[in-house]
Formats: structure tokens, sequence, C-alpha cells
């Protein structure tokens, strides 16, 4: 909290500096120093790693799934939202240096299904050599703008279509602003709201309102939806000849109904038409999750969006199976993930019951996980 206070402070420094130009160059360097700092501090915090032994009920089983987890302050609550139906019990076992994970099962505990390893990207190659399935905390998903909409248009699945076929019947309005009170709506009715009702009170990291405002002095803009007379959705994006990039989105209250109303891909779809009259060659519409089957993930696949690395979140995961467990496998079968081969390219696990594995399943397979972006599937039989 004290370093998002400092970072608020600057910002609204700098954000009285004048001449215009001098003042986007300075907000510029300090998210740059920022992103830079974070990263440097990142990888020397990963040197040794906190490990933790972390048990619960798998989703598919309901049977006990024990994980040694090599990471961070805690184990990550989307992961933890994907392979557990409760909250699983979480004890702390020791630290452990990132260059001896393959040692972290004798060390602390082999009696368990798996080990997960939290690390920066930096340290993928301990992964990789101790035959860890490596994966990113998250992916970017992008689209190219440069052959125009009817091309472009010939990606979207029959979903996309109806969707944007609902925006029009509901007839909504776009509207692009630097507003900073129509900013404030955004942020606190809209973002935050919608931030809460997805992930609840969880500790997350958090932009402040400040780090919006200075990101908007160095050129980004808010997009509002409105519907009825009223502001309904929002997203803060930014746009130049080259790159689009949407950073936060949100519907007002984070209300369901809204999102069924099509709100949120108001929001995709505004931004989409924004960049093609820029001529805006190509668009990133931030992370998701790496998992084939996260909502989010799946969201944007419609769209026709390629997968790519995302550069501002440089984790990985690397995943070890000890023993071919009843709940580890039916986790791993469940839940295929974009993955990262030696080179850093994304590449699909796809985890098959071996017992049952055909030529049929996995042409159905590569029919729906082979999508832009990934290099290839891995077929692990388990």
């Amino acid at each position: 909290m004290k370093n998002v206070a400092l970072v608020d402070s600057v910002i609204r420094l700098f954000s009285n500096l004048r001449p215009v130009w001098f003042k986007r160059l300075m907000l510029s360097f300090l998210f740059h120093l920022l992103s830079c700092g974070n990263r440097l501090s990142s990888l020397f915090s990963q040197l040794r790693l906190s490990v933790f032994l972390v048990s619960g009920y798998e989703k598919q089983t309901g049977e006990t799934i024990r994980i040694l987890f090599a990471g961070g302050k805690r184990f990550p609550i989307f992961l933890s939202d994907f392979i557990f139906n409760e909250t699983p019990m979480i004890h702390h076992q020791g630290k452990v240096f990132i260059f001896r994970i393959k040692d972290l099962k004798k060390r602390y505990d082999d009696n368990v299904d798996a080990v997960i390893v939290s690390c920066d990207q930096f340290y993928h190659r301990f992964l990789h050599q101790d035959g860890f399935f490596v994966f990113p905390h998250m992916v970017d998903m992008s689209l190219d703008c440069s052959k125009g909409f009817t091309e472009l248009s010939n990606g979207f699945s029959r979903d996309a279509i109806r969707d944007i076929k609902m925006m029009q019947k509901y007839n909504f309005s776009f509207e692009q602003t630097k507003d900073i009170e129509k900013l404030k709506i955004f942020y606190y009715d809209m973002f935050l709201e919608t931030l809460s009702k997805r992930i609840g009170k969880r500790d997350t990291f958090t932009p402040s309102l400040m780090f919006l405002k200075g990101l908007m002095e160095i050129g980004y803009e808010l997009m509002l939806i409105t519907y009825d007379g009223a502001y309904v959705s929002g997203g803060f994006y930014y746009l130049d000849a080259d790159n689009g990039l949407a950073r936060y989105s949100g519907v007002l209250g984070g209300q369901l109904n809204l999102i069924k109303k099509r709100t949120s891909a108001a929001i995709y779809y505004s931004f989409i038409l924004n960049a093609l009259k820029r001529n805006t060659k190509k668009i990133y519409f931030g992370g998701v999750n790496p998992f084939f089957n996260d909502g989010l993930f799946h969201y944007k696949r419609k769209w026709g969006m390629k997968v790519e690395s995302y550069d501002l979140v440089k984790l990985v995961f690397g995943l070890q199976i000890v023993t071919e467990s009843g709940p580890l496998k039916q986790f791993l079968i469940h839940n295929p993930f974009v993955g990262m081969n030696e080179k850093n390219e994304l590449i699909g696990f796809v985890f098959v019951d071996k017992k049952t594995f055909s030529d049929s399943i996995s042409n159905q397979f590569e029919k729906n996980f082979q999508i832009p972006g990934v290099k290839e599937l891995r077929f692990i039989k388990l």
C-alpha cells in the first residue's frame, strides 16, 4: 500500500508539469521505470521460493489431491479455483532455491500428487531441465486489423455475430472521452464493482484512480457504452498507428443482467471499430488464464483472436506429475492449457486417457484447440 501511495504521489506531481510533451515524457519514463523495477524485484525475490503443502478436494472427483507448491507468499487463487471445489488447506513448509527445484520432493514431502512451481519466466530453464510442464500465468489475445472489417469479421464465430446483432437490437451508443469526471464513474461504478463481483475480497493488485489518470495523460482513452440514456459499461484503452491495447473494463455495478445484454461485447466491438477507424494494425485485448476451457479465454476466442505471450506478466508455472492419481488425472484431462516449450513458443498441452484415446478423439481435440498462436498440440497420455 505504501508503494501505491508513493506512485500516486509521483503521478500527481508529474501531472502538473508543463509543457504537455515534457509531462508525457516524464510519465512514460515513470511507467517504464515501474515496470523494470517490478521485474528486477521479482527476479531477486524468487531466488528463494516459499514452499507450501496444499491439499483439498478436487473438483471432478471430490477426492483429496495433495500438491507441493513453491512460489510466492500464497497459492495462486485462480489456480486454486480450477483445481479445488473449496478453499484448500495450506501449510508452509520452508524455502527452496530456484536452482534446487529438482530436490523439492525429497527435501519436503514425496507423498504428493504433483509439484507446482511459480516463478519468473527468466528461470524457465530450471523447470524444463527437470521435466516440468511449463505454462504462463496469463496469455494475451490479439486481433489483426490490417486487412479491414470484412476480412476481420470472417473470423468471428456465430456467437460473436449474434452478439453484434443483439447490440444493434438494444441500440447501444459509444462515447470516447478523456473527461476525468467520467473516468471516476467508470472506475468506481464499473471497474471496481465488476472486479469485486469476479474475484470478491481477494488480495490482488488493483490499479488506483490516479494510476489510470496517469495513463490517460500519456494517451490512454476511455470508451463508455450508453444504453437507454445511461452509461452501462466502459473500457480503458490505448491506440496508435501500429498497436492498440485494451487494459481495463467493467459494467455498471457488475450486474449480470447487463452482461447478458451484451454490454461486454459492446466494449470489444467499439474497440475494434475505433481501431479500424484509426487504421491501427493490431490490437491486444489483455491477459487471460491459459486454460482452453476458461470462460474469458473461450469468450475472446470467438472474436477470432490469436494467442500470444503476455508482456505485462512475465510469470510461469511448472507442473510435475508425481503420481498419476485419479484426482490429478481428472483435473488434467478436463483442463488442457497453453504451455511453453524450451524456446518460449506457445504450445498446447492436452492430457488424455490412454485407455480411451483414439484417432477420432485426437482429430476432435485438434479441431477444438489448434488455434492461431499455438504452434503445436502435445498429447500426454495418462
